[in-house]
């Protein structure tokens, strides 16, 4: 079992920690704090395998910790701001995420200490993330859900439908758990109810989205038009002169 401390001065950022290190098979979280002092007495007493660490907190940023605490336990630097990723190495991080954080690239990471601890290496390929499993509420049960052949979903008061290619998939859980349990590259909002797979749009206008296999538009709300255009912009050729 990895044990695991989180520090971070931003609650919503350990709360998602604290659901993929629940949701991973492995590791155990003994403490959080939003305090780099504390965290330091933490790992000083706890001695955990791994701290999630942020960099930017205050008066004592991540650094400043990663280089009191020395050797004590492996270190992912989880923050906002890449420009701190050479400094990483200096202090022998194990990993470097970016927020917002996603399951897939933590799974990466989490395997990345591992390796650290056993002296194995293992491809990135062996764990990527390619499927999701929701549970039922109404019949407690779990569906296995490919990330492939998603094509939307829907938030519904206090659950979601899943539509994929082949069948819809109702999930008691909320559009931001999902939200955040699914790959950006592949994945955007695009209303406050829906989320659409950029892989299975095949129309786009300022005002709604065509999907393939679905014949109702989905509405782009004013809140996530320009974050979802810049998006799509991405993938526009340019023009022929």
């Amino acid at each position: 079992m990895i044990r695991c401390l989180i520090i971070d001065d931003e609650r919503p950022a350990i709360n998602v920690l604290k659901r993929y290190i629940d949701r991973t098979n492995g590791l155990e979280l003994i403490a959080t704090t939003t305090n780099p002092e504390t965290g330091i007495e933490l790992i000083q007493s706890a001695k955990p395998d791994v701290v999630f660490l942020d960099i930017q907190m205050g008066v004592i940023g991540g650094m400043d910790v990663a280089k009191s605490i020395g050797e004590l336990t492996k270190i992912i630097f989880c923050t906002a701001h890449f420009q701190y990723a050479a400094q990483s190495y200096e202090v022998n991080a194990v990993d470097y995420l970016l927020k917002p954080l996603l399951y897939p690239r933590f799974l990466i990471a989490i395997q990345k200490v591992m390796d650290a601890i056993t002296g194995k290496v293992t491809p990135v390929e062996a764990i990527a993330d390619d499927y999701i499993l929701v549970k039922d509420g109404e019949r407690g049960k779990l569906h296995k859900v490919d990330m492939d052949d998603i094509v939307f979903i829907k938030a519904l008061s206090n659950y979601v439908s899943i539509h994929t290619t082949s069948k819809i998939v109702v999930a008691y859980l909320s559009l931001k758990e999902l939200e955040d349990r699914l790959p950006a590259s592949n994945f955007v909002r695009v209303q406050r109810s829906y989320i659409v797979c950029l892989k299975q749009i095949e129309e786009v206008n300022l005002y709604e989205i065509k999907l393939r296999k679905y014949p109702t538009p989905i509405p782009i709300g004013a809140n996530f038009k320009e974050a979802f255009l810049e998006r799509i912009k991405e993938k526009l050729l340019p023009k022929s002169r």
